[in-house]
């Protein structure tokens, strides 16, 4: 992801995710934001990440195969929250972990979670704190990233699921 004359780059390196921010004229590491992980996906293929970090102003949000979402902040890389979206909602293991880039939504944090039977197919947070603000849906993960748009005069929010197309507003749940 570009903003801010800045190369955000998401991978991972051993048993560590790396956020990396680099100059994006030329390529000169800025700072770098690591994190442990042991994930291994069923078919021992590619233990990702899968997601691309998500800019928004001031903060970068990456959300890692193993369902960790960190949000740091774009100056420096500190870390600002995190969430283990796998243990808070009961997530049901994928085959290749979570691959669904979150979408900021005015002060929310859309997080395709599919934590089903905790009906958190989707999960809003907090953009500056990461506190849950509200969770919808009862349909699995699948690796389709939500999308916001105008419908009709009003904000929709869809996600391709596992089990289909879940539409819901983007600002309560519903």
């Amino acid at each position: 992801s570009i903003a801010h004359g800045r190369l955000f780059h998401f991978d991972r390196f051993g048993d560590k995710v790396r956020l990396s921010c680099l100059r994006a004229e030329t390529g000169a590491e800025l700072w770098r934001f690591e994190a442990p992980t042991e994930y291994v996906d069923t078919h021992g293929d590619n233990h990702g990440p899968r997601c691309c970090p998500v800019v928004d102003d001031d903060r970068v949000y990456a959300y890692g195969a193993d369902g960790l979402l960190f949000c740091v902040r774009v100056a420096d890389g500190a870390l600002l929250w995190k969430r283990d979206t796998l243990k808070d909602f009961a997530v049901e293991p994928n085959f290749f972990g979570v691959g669904s880039t979150p979408v900021v939504e005015g002060e929310l944090l859309l997080v395709h979670v599919g934590g089903s039977p905790a009906g958190s197919a989707m999960a809003a947070f907090d953009k500056r704190t990461g506190e849950l603000r509200w969770k919808a849906g009862d349909e699995l993960a699948a690796y389709g990233s939500p999308v916001v748009a105008t419908v009709g005069g009003r904000r929709r929010g869809f996600v391709f699921a596992r089990g289909g197309l879940l539409a819901f507003d983007p600002l309560r749940g519903a």
